[in-house]
């Protein structure tokens, strides 16, 4: 390799820019820790902060616990509850009736308890799972309302395993049954879902729960311990992004990217001959995997930390946590994930090995139209423009080095080409008509990220380029037209990143209002002549659309409005 002098430019050098490295440059600090251990100081920070937070705003009132069975002197209860599921649906019960085991002294004891309707005798309260519900609340519908939404929070588990083991006749931490940590958010997220406030009275204190659990869940026994705490890291940043708490959703979402990276889970079925491991921070080891499903959550657990990182790591304007880089070690080499029959039918070869699998993709040298990639792999592929389109816009700088400029040029078109391919690989690869409402809203989300990247490539531009001003307006009427002609009425919830890809859509719009009211007769040569109600109509459609998911997704509800143009 040829070496070069480094100039120290930040947040990126000169040499870099010119290489088309995909990240900023990594500089020492003066303690000389990896990015790994910096990351974790991270999270040690938010924790703290928001253990302030949490005690500011701390209910402190108790809920008392009567145990309805009739305890035995001088012995301990050990209120772990399973379900046993007496329908056949992979849910909590057809009729909301179930039979409860609890254990006393080793002991079992079995007890029938309707949910659903009144209870004989007092209105008492048990504790399901260590989570305090009461008998007269029906909470049939709470693992129903998350397994409908599953993927929307980054669900990546296989879903029928999980359905199975959740339903085992075993104690609450049995290996058989999923982990405390994992079960306890899962509740937390159906019963925020539901439509009942007698369930959501008591979501603070499913909330406290959860948060307990996953926070210990990397101590316990459980042989799931590791997938099952990542799966509840991303739950949880999800749920507090969904509900518009910022700060304790990037503090989750980093948790993620640092056992994601701390277990070599970007690594997965890397070339053995690879030597450039310098990261030195795999603190998490994991043993083989038992089968080919397995591996497979593993390797969607991966991404589905990804795409939660590259997405909010653009709507909170901080830096990606994943970097990607060759001369870190960091190069992520974990195949594109595939659905789960893909893993159940053994369509990832044993023998298969990957390498640069996203450097290939950003290189343009991915074969999108051979590829037959998921729609998971696809909206990780549009999560990765969205932020790659947003890094490279912001390396424009003033006064630049004739050399830097040209290099931050030929990184733009070379990116700008990649993005409108992959728009029109998107075209091809389905449309909207006949689908469930859970293809749609994997359809309209992987959309919105591709064409959210024409956007942030070129908006700062826009104002005095007209081919900037020309795909930014082109990519945010795209966005529209697919809200226009789309069925959205069966979707209840959606990926709170939504709520910012069409804000980003109005302000686009807005701008564009704005500018030919100022200028309504003098445009600049070569800016296209924009139909004002045309673009009125078009806000107004986004706004409508965000008014629609606002009900059940308090972050797009807290988003500002365009009232000028309503």
């Amino acid at each position: 390799y040829l070496l070069q002098r480094c100039d120290r430019e930040k947040p990126i050098c000169g040499p870099c820019i010119r290489s088309n490295q995909s990240e900023d440059c990594e500089y020492p600090d003066a303690q000389g820790r990896s990015r790994t251990k910096i990351l974790e100081d991270k999270i040690a920070r938010l924790r703290s902060r928001i253990r302030e937070l949490e005690e500011l705003d701390e209910n402190t009132s108790n809920i008392t616990l009567h145990n309805p069975y009739e305890s035995r002197e001088g012995s301990p209860m050990d209120r772990s509850l399973v379900l046993i599921n007496s329908g056949e649906r992979p849910a909590f019960a057809a009729n909301g009736i179930f039979t409860v085991l609890t254990r006393v002294d080793g002991y079992a004891d079995v007890l029938q308890v309707d949910f659903a309707g009144s209870s004989s005798g007092n209105n008492a309260s048990l504790n399901l799972d260590g989570t305090q519900i009461f008998s007269s609340v029906n909470v049939d519908p709470c693992m129903d309302n998350f397994l409908v939404n599953a993927s929307q929070f980054g669900f990546f588990l296989n879903v029928s395993l999980f359905c199975s083991a959740c339903v085992l006749p075993f104690p609450l931490g049995h290996p058989y049954r999923p982990s405390p940590a994992l079960l306890s958010t899962v509740y937390l997220l159906g019963l925020h879902l539901s439509q009942s406030d007698a369930l959501r009275d008591h979501e603070s204190t499913f909330r406290s729960r959860a948060l307990q659990r996953t926070s210990s869940a990397l101590s316990s026994s459980h042989p799931q311990m590791f997938l099952h705490a990542l799966q509840s890291e991303i739950l949880l940043a999800s749920y507090f992004f969904h509900n518009g708490r910022l700060l304790e959703g990037k503090y989750h979402s980093n948790a993620a990217a640092s056992l994601t990276i701390s277990s070599g889970l970007y690594r997965i079925r890397r070339d053995p001959s690879y030597t450039n491991d310098v990261v030195g921070d795999i603190s998490i080891s994991l043993p083989p995997p038992n089968d080919a499903v397995d591996e497979g959550e593993r390797i969607n657990g991966f991404w589905a930390a990804l795409i939660l990182d590259k997405c909010w790591s653009v709507a909170l304007s901080s830096p990606s946590n994943f970097t990607d880089h060759e001369t870190l070690g960091t190069r992520i080499d974990t195949p594109w994930p595939l659905d789960n029959a893909g893993y159940e039918q053994g369509l990832l070869l044993s023998d298969v090995r990957s390498s640069s699998t996203v450097q290939d993709f950003i290189s343009d040298s991915l074969n999108l139209m051979e590829g037959g990639f998921s729609d998971v792999a696809v909206r990780a592929m549009a999560a990765i423009l969205f932020e790659r389109a947003t890094f490279v816009a912001t390396q424009c700088k003033p006064n630049m080095h004739s050399q830097n400029t040209a290099a931050f040029q030929a990184n733009f078109v070379v990116l700008d080409r990649l993005v409108a391919k992959f728009q029109h690989y998107l075209i091809h690869m389905g449309q909207f008509q006949g689908l469930t409402p859970h293809g749609t809203q994997d359809l309209v989300i992987t959309h919105s990220l591709a064409y959210a990247a024409t956007i942030q490539l070129h908006r700062n531009f826009a104002s005095r380029n007209a081919n900037s001003n020309r795909k930014c307006l082109a990519a945010a009427s795209a966005i529209v037209m697919i809200l226009d002609n789309t069925d959205l009425s069966g979707i209840v919830y959606i990926t709170p990143i939504m709520g910012t890809l069409w804000m980003g859509v109005c302000q686009v719009i807005a701008a564009e209002i704005t500018s030919l009211r100022r200028h309504p007769s003098d445009r600049t040569p070569g800016f296209p002549i924009r139909d004002e109600a045309q673009l009125t109509a078009a806000i107004q459609t986004v706004m409508a659309t965000m008014a629609f998911f606002a009900a059940n997704c308090p972050i797009i509800s807290e988003l500002p409005v365009f009232p000028l143009y309503r």
